[in-house]
């Protein structure tokens, strides 16, 4: 990750795709089927929460679906009982009649029995069906016509409930305490080495990690730094890497690191530079460091 006296210079996104990781993680969702509907809300700038298919597991949301119904701003809102735990940045659809996915980045962190939820900035732009009386049978809550933007952390006024299934569906992962992913020349290339991602079993706040370079310059020693949650500075603070690794004489080289981690589920990356170089110009890097795309789970 590039360094400058001034600060970080940001580069693109790598993309997930680019390196999916292989490591014990499974998958999780909640919502319904994303498809065409017959009604769309008259409210505006309020706030419904579905509760017909809750969030399946505890980790994190990495897209959300929605069918377009209307050309207006939305936001997906996961909430838990009555307070909003979570909310994407809006989503505005170009066109109308198809279903948009747009992939969460940061994920959201999410428990097991969690809602999905949607705040409409004007009046409905996710389709509906299945209306029926209301009452306290009803399967979806809503907040009071011009309610405004959910806070994170406050608690939902409910207005009232009805039976009704909106197309909108999460998905995401439940992250495992092992992964692993390659290391890859930066911007692009072949993978050059690995690093193996482990929570320990002893002690589950302890991060073991080991990174491992294969064929790449002979004899020549390189700083690890390892970011959490964040690109920009990493957990042994601005500038200080947390490990050295110094290649033979055929170009290969290990080195093992400990580390203590935050309980919690967290994004983990790893970007490798010539050591010394005040710049901190990436020379390899985790796929996905850019995006925070490789989950952990420590507790």
């Amino acid at each position: 990750m590039r360094r400058t006296v001034s600060g970080l210079v940001v580069a693109a996104l790598l993309t997930f795709a680019v390196a999916a990781p292989v490591g014990a993680t499974t998958a999780i969702s909640g919502g319904n089927d994303v498809s065409a509907r017959p009604s769309l809300d008259s409210y505006s700038n309020f706030v419904i929460v579905d509760r017909n298919n809750p969030i399946s597991g505890a980790g994190v949301l990495t897209s959300w679906s929605f069918w377009a119904g209307a050309t207006s701003g939305v936001n997906l809102v996961v909430v838990r009982a009555a307070t909003v735990v979570a909310m994407s940045p809006m989503v505005t659809p170009s066109t109308t009649g198809v279903a948009v996915t747009t992939a969460l980045s940061p994920a959201l962190p999410v428990q097991a029995g969690d809602y999905v939820g949607l705040y409409f900035a004007s009046t409905g732009v996710v389709p509906f069906s299945g209306i029926a009386s209301g009452g306290t049978s009803g399967t979806v809550l809503y907040t009071a016509n011009g309610s405004g933007v959910p806070a994170v952390g406050g608690t939902l006024t409910k207005e009232g409930e009805v039976d009704r299934i909106y197309s909108v569906s999460v998905s995401g992962i439940v992250p495992g305490s092992h992964e692993k992913t390659d290391l890859v020349p930066y911007p692009t290339g072949s993978a050059v080495g690995a690093v193996i991602f482990n929570s320990s079993a002893g002690n589950p706040n302890n991060l073991e990690l080991t990174v491992q370079l294969k064929k790449v310059t002979p004899d020549t020693t390189y700083d690890i730094y390892i970011y959490l949650d964040q690109p920009g500075t990493s957990i042994n603070g601005f500038g200080h890497p947390l490990a050295t690794l110094t290649t033979n004489g055929v170009g290969n080289g290990t080195v093992h690191v400990n580390a203590t981690i935050p309980e919690g589920i967290h994004t983990v990356g790893v970007d490798v530079v010539l050591h010394g170089d005040v710049n901190g110009y990436d020379v390899y890097v985790t796929p996905g460091l850019y995006g925070q795309n490789l989950f952990m789970l420590f507790k």
